[in-house]
């Protein structure tokens, strides 16, 4: 069976996912006028470097190529390619999207964090909400005596496959799932930072700005793969290090954001007001009502001639 406390902290995690995907955003649109259609480029990005795009070349060089079994079979290996892989197609994927399809975004600054939030708010939805609702279902299953039923259906080797899942659901602790949430936060800090860079990169033509993205996300995940496999899968340290390494980043990225997409905007905003201010206004004479009137006596005059 499994524990009605973790069942709880499934629900828990579950609606976590979504309010971490439907909060920000409004506060954003609400106080800060940021767009929507950044959130959800963002969003889009993120599925499409990652869960397509990544995800294929995940299958052709651990599956397909004779160097898989090479970088699978040595941690540091596995732990570079990953974290290049991730660094390489997310920060792309940002650098793409901000440069030909958010043109139209950078009169507002506060849209470089709405993009982060689109594109770390969305894969926590997808890893916290989609996950647990697959979680549920099996816990569910598992408590009313359902997989033995589903057992008999499927393939031997599928099978195995599921009473893995099933003792992992029934052995684990509730506590265990408050991790989720955590590495959550971390992530989405870590994405509003890497985007406030990118962003940078592109609107300032600061294009060691985006070469540094990609470095800092290489080495976080990198980092994260390699702590968690020589602590011997210690989850409260592998998280505190990572939340300290995104905190490090975001106060970078809230250093260039304010020196370089508000107080230069703001310097920009009162140059032009300067200008406008010294452009002098060409004066009007006024019209004299007596000529006025014997210009066009005149012109009736003419008119009957």
């Amino acid at each position: 069976m499994v524990a009605t406390g973790s069942i709880a902290m499934m629900v828990f995690c579950l609606l976590f996912g979504i309010a971490i995907i439907v909060i920000p955003p409004i506060i954003m649109k609400k106080k800060y006028k940021a767009s929507l259609k950044v959130f959800f480029i963002g969003c889009a990005v993120w599925f499409i470097f990652t869960q397509i795009l990544e995800a294929l070349l995940h299958s052709l060089i651990l599956n397909v190529l004779p160097v898989g079994k090479i970088i699978s079979n040595n941690i540091f290996l596995y732990a570079v390619y990953g974290g290049l892989a991730a660094g390489i197609f997310e920060e792309v994927g940002r650098l793409l999207a901000m440069k030909f399809v958010l043109k139209d975004k950078y009169d507002n600054p506060h849209n470089s964090i709405m993009y982060g939030f689109g594109h770390g708010g969305f894969e926590a939805f997808y890893i916290l909400s989609i996950g647990m609702i697959n979680n549920l279902l099996f816990s569910v299953m598992i408590n009313t005596g359902m997989m033995d039923k589903l057992y008999e259906t499927v393939s031997d080797s599928v099978a195995v496959n599921l009473r893995v899942t099933v003792q992992q659901l029934i052995n684990i602790s509730p506590a265990t799932f408050l991790a989720s949430p955590i590495e959550r936060i971390s992530a989405v800090i870590l994405h509003i930072a890497l985007s406030i860079l990118v962003w940078t990169a592109v609107v300032k033509k600061k294009n060691a700005l985006f070469l540094l993205a990609i470095a800092l996300h290489t080495f976080v995940d990198m980092g994260t793969v390699l702590i968690n496999h020589y602590s011997g899968g210690n989850l409260i340290l592998v998280e505190g290090i990572v939340l300290f390494l995104s905190a490090a980043i975001a106060y970078y990225a809230a250093v260039v954001f304010e020196k370089y997409l508000v107080e230069e905007k703001s310097a920009e905003s009162e140059h032009l007001q300067g200008e406008e201010e010294a452009t002098p206004v060409e004066a009007t004479e006024p019209v004299n009502d007596a000529e006025e009137k014997e210009a066009e006596t005149n012109e009736a005059e003419n008119n009957d001639l």
